[in-house]
C-alpha cells in the first residue's frame, strides 16, 4: 500500500472552509488533516489576519500558512495545550517575520472604503451587541476603528472578536497581564469616545459602546475567566443587565422606603450610606433618571463630598418583605432643592407630591443618570415584617438619632 501524500500548501488552500472572503469548496483531503487541526478557529484567525494586513488576499494567505505550519508541528504539541492560542501565536509570528523582512510595521485594521471589513468583523463576532451594531451606523464604527492606534486595534481584535482570554493575549503579545487589561480598557474608552463624538442618536446609545465592552469591570471579567464563571456571567449580562429602568423596575423603586448608597472619592476611598423616607422618596423622573432627597444630617456630608469629586454611585434597593433587590449604578449630580423644584425635568406631580414630614424638608437632591440596572437575587435576603411606628423625620434629638450607641466618644481615635 502506498503511503498517503502529505498535505501541500495548495491542498490546504482548497480545504479551508470560510464564510466571507474564502470560497467554500468540497475537498478530498479534508479528512486527512481536519481531525488534527480544528477548523472552528478559522473565522477568528481570518479576522485577526485582516487586522494585521488590511488585505483579504494577504489575510487568506496568512491563515493558510498558519494551518500549514500547525499541521507540521501538530505531532509535537502536548495533549493539554491550548490549541486556539497556539494557532494565534503561529499567525502572529508569521506576520512579524513578514514585517521584519519588509522592514516595515504592519498597519492594523485599515478598513477598506467599501466597509467590507467592518461587515466581516461584525458578522464573525459572537457577541449579541455586535450583531446589534451590524444593523446601525456601521460606517461610524468603521471610521472610529480606523482612528485607533495600532496597538489598540490589535488588542480589540484579539479580545472582542477572536475572544481570547486576558491570559492568552498576554502570552501571545509577550506582555504582563496588567498591560493587557489596561491597554484594552484604554482602547475601549477611546473607541467609545470616538463613537460618541459623532453626535448622532445611535452613537450616543450605550449599546454601541457595549459592542466592544461588556458590562462590569476588567477585574471582574478576569476573575470570571480565572474561576471558570464566564459563561454564567455572560448569560447574566445578556438577560438581566439593562441600561435603563424598565417599567417593572420603576414600579419597584417608587414603592421602596429605604436604599443603600455607595460612593467613592477621586482616590477610590469608598463609603456606604443608608437613605430612608416615605414610600416614593426616591423619584423616578424617567427611565434613565431618578432622584433622591438629602435632608439635614450630621454635617459630615461624606456621600455628597464623594459625589462632588467622583460622580459614580451605586444604589441598592432591598425589599425585605418580597425578598428581592435592585442595583442601580449611574452618575450623580447635586441639585439644590429650589433649583430641583424649578427644573422642568421635575414633573408637576414631583413638585406637588413631596410628602410632608414632621421634621425639615429636603435641602438638596441627588439626581442620578442610570447607567446599569439589574436584579439582586433573593436567595440570601431574610424576610422581614414591617412594623408601623412613628418616625421623627429630621429630628435633632440625640437619643432619637441613636446617641453614642457604640461608645465611640470615650474611645481612642486609633489603636
Amino acid at each position: 500500500m502506498s503511503e498517503s501524500p502529505q498535505p501541500t500548501t495548495v491542498a490546504i488552500s482548497n480545504t479551508i472552509l470560510k464564510k466571507h472572503h474564502f470560497s467554500v469548496r468540497r475537498i478530498a483531503t479534508k479528512s486527512l488533516w481536519s481531525s488534527m487541526v480544528p477548523l472552528e478557529h478559522i473565522d477568528g484567525l481570518f479576522t485577526y489576519a485582516m487586522a494585521l494586513t488590511r488585505n483579504s488576499f494577504e489575510a487568506e494567505d496568512l491563515v493558510q500558512e498558519t494551518y500549514v505550519r500547525a499541521i507540521e508541528a501538530m505531532g509535537r504539541l502536548r495533549e493539554d495545550s491550548n490549541v486556539k492560542a497556539w494557532l494565534y501565536t503561529i499567525l502572529r509570528n508569521i506576520r512579524l517575520n513578514q514585517v521584519r523582512q519588509q522592514r516595515t510595521r504592519p498597519k492594523l485594521l485599515e478598513l477598506d472604503a467599501d466597509g467590507n471589513t467592518a461587515d466581516l468583523v461584525i458578522e464573525t463576532a459572537k457577541d449579541p451587541h455586535a450583531l446589534y451594531v451590524s444593523k446601525v451606523e456601521k460606517e461610524q464604527v468603521r471610521v472610529a476603528l480606523q482612528q485607533l492606534s495600532e496597538e489598540f486595534r490589535e488588542i480589540i481584535a484579539l479580545r472582542e472578536f477572536a475572544e481570547l482570554s486576558y491570559q492568552e493575549i498576554a502570552t501571545l503579545l509577550n506582555c504582563p497581564l496588567g498591560t493587557v487589561m489596561s491597554r484594552l480598557a484604554r482602547a475601549r474608552s477611546k473607541l467609545g469616545t470616538l463613537l460618541s463624538a459623532t453626535q448622532t442618536p445611535i452613537a450616543k446609545e450605550v449599546a454601541v459602546v457595549k459592542a466592544v465592552a461588556l458590562p462590569g469591570s476588567d477585574g471582574e471579567h478576569e476573575l470570571q475567566e480565572k474561576c471558570n464563571t464566564t459563561s454564567r456571567a455572560h448569560a447574566f449580562y445578556r438577560h438581566q443587565v439593562l441600561g435603563y429602568l424598565n417599567p417593572s423596575m420603576q414600579a419597584f423603586v417608587i414603592k421602596q422606603e429605604m436604599m443603600f448608597v455607595g460612593t467613592a472619592d477621586r482616590h477610590g476611598e469608598a463609603d456606604t450610606s443608608f437613605r430612608a423616607g416615605l414610600a416614593g422618596f426616591v423619584r423616578v423622573l424617567d427611565e434613565k433618571t431618578l432622584a433622591y432627597p438629602e435632608y439635614r444630617g450630621n454635617g459630615v456630608m461624606s456621600s455628597l463630598g464623594n459625589i462632588s469629586e467622583n460622580p459614580h454611585v451605586g444604589l441598592l434597593f432591598v425589599d425585605f418583605t418580597d425578598k428581592i433587590g435592585l442595583h442601580v449604578n449611574g452618575r450623580a449630580r447635586i441639585v439644590e432643592n429650589d433649583e430641583f423644584l424649578r427644573d422642568a425635568s421635575a414633573s408637576e406631580p414631583v413638585r406637588e407630591n413631596i410628602p410632608p414630614a414632621t421634621g425639615r424638608g429636603p435641602e438638596r437632591w441627588v439626581v442620578v443618570s442610570v447607567v446599569e440596572a439589574y436584579i439582586h437575587c433573593s436567595k440570601h435576603i431574610p424576610r422581614m415584617q414591617k412594623i408601623d411606628e412613628e418616625i421623627q423625620w429630621g429630628t435633632d434629638d440625640v437619643r432619637a438619632k441613636g446617641g453614642d450607641y457604640f461608645r465611640a466618644a470615650a474611645s481612642p481615635r486609633a489603636q
